[in-house]
C-alpha cells in the first residue's frame, strides 16, 4: 500500500453518518425550518424514505415487485482514529466489515431478494442487486446512511479539447510557474507518482509512454479500468491523455517527435521536449468515464472503486505503491441527479484517500464567460479546512496570471469558503 504522507491530513470528525439538515451560508435561507407548534404525525417523514436518494424513490414508485435494482448501500460508521498512512487499509477494512454485518445476514436469508455484487472498504458500503421490497428494508435500517441508485451521472471534462499545445522546448507556462527554475536544481518530479482519474490515458503516446509505471510493475498496480478491463492504458475520448501530457508530458531522451508542420525533434535530455511541469514523474491511471449518447458519464460505484484502488493499487497493503497525487480534471454537471453537493458519500472516500497521505486535486471547472459566483463544480466545490478535494482554477494565459474569465469561481456552496484554492495556466 504505502500512501506517502505528503501533507498532514486526518479524518473529519463529523462525517460518521448522515445529516439531512444543512445550514447554508449566512444570509441564505436555512435548510432546517423550525415549525411553530407541535409536529403532526403526517408531517414527520418516514426515516426509511429520507435515507433513499430521490432518483431511487422515483424508480421505486413505478417498479414491479419482481424488478431488480442495482443500488449502493452506504452505512453510517464513525471514521477510524487518525492513523499513520501505512495503517489505513487495515483500519478501513475493519470498519467496513463491522458496518456490513447486517447486510451479510440479509444476503444469507433464503429468497430475500438481495445479491451483494461488491463490498467496499474505502467507505462502509456495498454495491447490491435488490428487489424494491429489499431496498425499502435496507433503508429502514437505522445504521444505513443513504441508499443510492447506481445510475449514470453526467460529468464535464476540463479543459476542453485543443487546450494542450504542441510540445515545445520550454512552454511559457513553465516559466510562469517557475518549473524551469526547479528543473535546474534537479527537481523534475522523479520519485513521484501521479494518478489520473479521467477518460483513461493513451499508453502509446510518445510524451507519456516511457513513464507509465506499468512498464516496471504489474498492470493491476498501474491501470484500473472497470468499464472495458483493457490490458493496457487506453483513452477512447482523448481527454485524459491531454491532461496527463499537461502534467507530466516529456519526450524520453533519444526519442523523436514529429510536429504538425512536418519537422522533427530529438530529445537530448529528460527536460528537452516537455509539456508538463513534472517530466520526471511516473503516472498511473483509472478510466472512470465513458461516452454514451454524445455525453460523458460515470457512476458513483466506479468513482468509489477508483479511490479504493488508489489507496492500495496492487491489493497488497504491505507494498508502497499508492500515488502521491490524484488529478481529477473534471466536475459533475450542476444538478447531477442525486449527487449530494456537500455531503455525498464520495467525499468520505476522498477523506480516506487523503488520510492515506495522497493529495486529491479537482478542476474548478470552466464556464461561459464571465463565470458566475459559486460556479465551481463539485466535487471541487466542497469547502474543507483540511484542503481535501482542493479546486484548481485557470489563469488568463501562459504569462498572464490573472484568473481567466471562464474559470469557475467560489464561494463554495458548502460553507462559503474561497474557491478555487489555487490557479495555474490552463494551457501549456
Amino acid at each position: 500500500m504505502g500512501g506517502r504522507h505528503t501533507r498532514g491530513s486526518g479524518w473529519p470528525g463529523s462525517r460518521s453518518g448522515a445529516s439531512w439538515c444543512h445550514l447554508r451560508p449566512a444570509g441564505a435561507v436555512a435548510a432546517c425550518i423550525l415549525l411553530a407548534g407541535p409536529l403532526r404525525a403526517q408531517d414527520v417523514p418516514d426515516p426509511a424514505t429520507t435515507r433513499i436518494a430521490p432518483s431511487l424513490l422515483r424508480v421505486l414508485a413505478t417498479a414491479a415487485a419482481s424488478d431488480t435494482l442495482t443500488v449502493i448501500v452506504h452505512y453510517g460508521a464513525p471514521p477510524p482514529p487518525v492513523p499513520a498512512p501505512g495503517n489505513v487499509v487495515a483500519l478501513l477494512q475493519r470498519r467496513s466489515a463491522q458496518a456490513l454485518v447486517g447486510l451479510d445476514a440479509l444476503e444469507a436469508r433464503e429468497g430475500g431478494g438481495l445479491n451483494v455484487r461488491q463490498r467496499l472498504w474505502v467507505v462502509p458500503a456495498a454495491l447490491v442487486d435488490a428487489t424494491p421490497d429489499m431496498v425499502t428494508e435496507l433503508a429502514a435500517d437505522p445504521s444505513v446512511a443513504r441508499v443510492y441508485l447506481d445510475q449514470r451521472i453526467e460529468a464535464r471534462l476540463e479543459p476542453p479539447a485543443a487546450a494542450v499545445a504542441d510540445p515545445s522546448f520550454t512552454s511559457p507556462a513553465m516559466h510562469t510557474i517557475g518549473a524551469d527554475v526547479v528543473w535546474d536544481l534537479g527537481v523534475t518530479g522523479q520519485g513521484v507518482t501521479v494518478a489520473f482519474f479521467d477518460s483513461g490515458v493513451d499508453g502509446r503516446n510518445a510524451m507519456l509512454s516511457s513513464r507509465w509505471r506499468g512498464r516496471r510493475s504489474s498492470l493491476r498496480a498501474s491501470w484500473f479500468d472497470p468499464f472495458l478491463r483493457a490490458s493496457s492504458p487506453q483513452d477512447a475520448i482523448g481527454h485524459g491523455t491531454q491532461v496527463a501530457a499537461a502534467a507530466v508530458g516529456a519526450l524520453a531522451p533519444g526519442d523523436t517527435l514529429k510536429f504538425r508542420d512536418g519537422t522533427f525533434v530529438v530529445a537530448s535530455s529528460d527536460i528537452d521536449v516537455v509539456t508538463g511541469p513534472a517530466p520526471g514523474a511516473e503516472w498511473i491511471a483509472a478510466r472512470v468515464f465513458e461516452q454514451f449518447g454524445g455525453a460523458v458519464y460515470t457512476r458513483r460505484s466506479v468513482l468509489l472503486q477508483a479511490f479504493q484502488w488508489a489507496i492500495d493499487p496492487d491489493g497488497n497493503p504491505s507494498t508502497a505503491d499508492a500515488p502521491d497525487v490524484i488529478n481529477n480534471s473534471w466536475g459533475l454537471l450542476p444538478g447531477s441527479d442525486d449527487f449530494d453537493t456537500c455531503t455525498d458519500v464520495l467525499y468520505e472516500a476522498i477523506d480516506a484517500v487523503e488520510a492515506a497521505g495522497i493529495a486529491v486535486l479537482f478542476s474548478a471547472g470552466n464556464a461561459t464567460p464571465p463565470a458566475a459566483p459559486s460556479s465551481v463544480a463539485p466535487p471541487g466545490a466542497r469547502d474543507d479546512p483540511g484542503l481535501r478535494s482542493m479546486a484548481v482554477g485557470a489563469t488568463s494565459g501562459t504569462t498572464d496570471i490573472s484568473v481567466a474569465d471562464y474559470s469557475s469561481r467560489g464561494p463554495s456552496p458548502c460553507g462559503g469558503g474561497i474557491k478555487p484554492e489555487l490557479v495555474a495556466p490552463g494551457r501549456v
